[in-house]
């Protein structure tokens, strides 16, 4: 697919990806988005791609957010089963917002302002790296528009209840220092070096082994809203997976490294056995209770 409003560049295995829409400040309309779908999952696919850096064109804005031109040209819902269908099917309607099955690593360099899908597009990064000019706000609650790339989903995630609460009511623009405070931003740098600093960390992080990589954020992003025993599952499972295989990184969009079909591990083995153990124990425990309260006599209602 050619694009027309994205630059993507392989360097070794770092993917750049350039939202290139300078004029229109980088806003993402209906064609871009269409662009977005097919490069994310490009680079989820590409066994030689390991880290994915996203930023926008210029030194001024990351990404305006959805083109307005674009929503106002939206008309009455007339067939609301399509719509219905769209909401879940859609892979996002400014991007690859609303899949969750990324899990290579993602780095953002927010090169300027940041707002509505910009802000949410930022959000789907694993670090935020922010120049000194950048600015971060859900401004699309001055057009009656929602937060429908994830904004309502990531956010709160990332700063906390309270201070998602507060951006997402209020739509206020915050500056790269405020973002860093609140934890929405990792690390600040002078203007015009975002880029250059994001491309750095990510060469690191793909000097570094990727299965293990890839199945820890998996087990990170899985696990969210989970409880913390559920939660742990998937991390030991990725975990007696790369050990049995003995694999340093698994390519594609793998989380991890694989063990071949059909082979169970130990660590398999044992957690059957203790849930066959569980079982067995409550049902043993739900007969006892039966013929406790089998045994006693039933108790009659006393009216006045």
């Amino acid at each position: 697919m050619d694009y027309d409003h994205l630059i993507y560049e392989q360097d070794g295995h770092v993917v750049t990806l350039t939202y290139d829409r300078p004029e229109q400040h980088n806003a993402i309309n209906g064609e871009m988005a269409e662009e977005l779908h097919h490069a994310w999952q490009r680079f989820r696919d590409d066994d030689d791609a390991f880290v994915l850096v996203i930023t926008g064109a210029g030194e001024t804005t990351f990404s305006a957010g959805w083109d307005l031109k674009d929503a106002s040209e939206i008309g009455e819902i007339d067939d609301w089963e399509a719509f219905r269908r769209a909401i879940y099917n859609l892979p996002g309607p400014c991007g690859y917002t609303r899949r969750v099955d990324v899990f290579k690593p993602i780095i953002a360099a927010v090169n300027g302002y940041a707002f509505a899908a910009g802000l949410e597009t930022a959000l789907l990064a694993d670090i935020r790296i922010g120049a000194e000019n950048a600015e971060f706000g859900a401004l699309e609650r001055r057009w009656n528009i929602v937060g429908g790339d994830g904004l309502t989903a990531r956010l709160p995630l990332v700063v906390g209840f309270a201070r998602a609460m507060e951006l997402i009511i209020t739509g206020r623009r915050i500056d790269v220092h405020e973002a860093e405070r609140i934890g929405l931003v990792n690390e600040v740098v002078p203007r015009g070096e975002a880029l250059g600093r994001a491309q750095e960390l990510a060469r690191e992080i793909a000097a570094l082994p990727q299965g293990a990589m890839r199945a820890d954020k998996e087990t990170v992003v899985m696990g969210v809203g989970r409880t913390l025993a559920c939660g742990s599952r998937p991390r030991w499972s990725s975990r007696c997976s790369c050990a049995a295989t003995r694999t340093p990184w698994a390519p594609g969009r793998s989380s991890g490294a694989r063990r071949p079909s059909g082979r169970i591990t130990a660590c398999e083995r044992q957690r059957a056995r203790e849930s066959s153990s569980r079982s067995a124990s409550t049902m043993s425990r739900m007969s006892s209770s039966k013929l406790v309260r089998g045994s006693q006599p039933r108790r009659r209602l006393a009216f006045p």
